[in-house]
């Protein structure tokens, strides 16, 4: 897929720290460490889900890529613009460039002597590009180039990047009627003219997700639980977005519901071309419309692969011990269910080396004291492990 897929979405070295407070005066004495330093590529039309168990940081990975919640280091590309500084306070942006960009590229200019040969010498098309800007125009010209027409590029990012939330029923305002609700968006970003044209698009947005143009003047209290989390997929698709990231979207559905709207959302995929970032808990569902399937694991992604490999042949211990725990409809069937040992480790104090190794079934002394990098197995199969493939349940 990497080879002929553009990249939509790119993500570099991730951190999401939130701070813990104590103390009369509130001091920080320590860090939650949410989402700690994972990378990864989002191609354009497909769709990738993250799995893995409650606390691991999933949703903090949605919410940081979308920019409601800030990274506390780290760069998030969308297609081929870095938007991470958008979002950042004045203060902020000048370390940011600094450090992503600027020092890099002079203690490269350093080594190589030659300002070509640092472009040369760069694997990453993002670097390559910004580089060439800076070796051109100097800081400024780097600065005018990523935060120029601040307020038109913040709107660009919010309306090509969209979330639908996990909670059908808190994510409505229950004050505003549904046209209200998918509207709003319209006439923020300019994409109607005036009420007439904003009720007709509502209205067929509303025909598009499987709920009828009826309904638009009622309130969420008069929908069920399945019927407002369309009306929240009408409400992302309104942008036209290039991106949507779908947050635990069925995860509070019923099951008959869950399989309505996972089809919804592929047909929708097919129709409008659209990206997805698929955050669940449920593996059956994330292999049946993912792609591709990270793992994560207390802040960190432990394997990375198609589907049909990650299903077919888990290369990490945490992956297989999550396989085990589908359950498979045949009576007759007995399958080993692996009951890993221990507790999920507080991601305030994280182990050291592998973040698994307290209670991974094969860890050796080295998993304690060595962090086991992100590194491709096989064909596009990436697992962060010192033994991988060595446990097979």
């Amino acid at each position: 897929m990497s080879e002929n897929k553009k990249v939509l979405l790119q993500v570099d070295n991730l951190k999401k720290y939130f701070p813990v407070r104590a103390g009369v005066f509130k001091r920080v004495v320590a860090h939650v460490q949410a989402v700690d330093d994972i990378s990864f590529k989002v191609y354009e039309g497909e769709t990738i889900g993250l799995v893995g168990e409650s606390g691991c940081g999933k949703s903090t990975t949605g919410m940081t890529i979308l920019r409601l919640l800030n990274p506390t280091s780290g760069r998030i590309v969308v297609d081929e613009i870095d938007t991470t500084p958008l979002f950042f306070p004045k203060s902020k942006v000048r370390k940011y460039i600094n450090e992503t960009y600027v020092d890099r590229f002079n203690e490269l200019k350093n080594k190589y002597k030659s300002e070509d040969d640092v472009i040369k010498n760069l694997k990453d098309e993002i670097d390559k590009k910004y580089a060439k800007i800076f070796f051109d125009k100097g800081y400024n010209g780097l600065h005018q180039e990523m935060l120029s027409n601040l307020n038109e590029k913040r709107k660009w990012f919010r309306r090509n990047m969209q979330i639908i939330f996990q909670d059908p029923y808190s994510s409505l305002n229950p004050r505003l009627r549904i046209r209200s609700i998918i509207a709003e968006g319209l006439f923020t970003h300019g994409l109607v003219k005036d009420g007439a044209e904003a009720t007709e698009k509502v209205k067929d947005l509303l025909d598009k997700v499987g709920l009828s143009p009826e309904y638009i003047y009622r309130f969420p209290h008069e929908f069920s639980g399945g019927q407002r989390q369309r009306v929240g997929i009408a409400r992302a698709l309104a942008l036209n977005p290039k991106l949507i990231v779908a947050d635990e979207a069925v995860s509070a559905l019923d099951v008959s519901i869950q399989s309505q709207v996972i089809n919804l959302l592929e047909d929708l995929q097919n129709e409008f071309k659209l990206t997805y970032v698929f955050i669940a808990h449920d593996l059956a569902v994330v292999k049946h419309i993912s792609d591709r399937v990270a793992v994560m694991y207390l802040g960190k992604i432990v394997e990375l692969a198609d589907k049909k490999d990650l299903f077919a042949n888990p290369l990490h211990p945490y992956t297989v011990s999550l396989m085990s725990a589908i359950p498979i409809p045949d009576p007759e069937y007995k399958k080993k269910r692996i009951i890993l040992q221990g507790d999920v480790p507080s991601p305030i104090n994280p182990p050291s080396g592998c973040r698994f190794h307290p209670r991974c079934p094969i860890a050796k002394d080295i998993c304690s004291k060595k962090e086991p990098p992100l590194v491709e197995l096989e064909n596009g199969h990436q697992v962060a492990c010192h033994f991988a493939g060595q446990f097979k349940g």
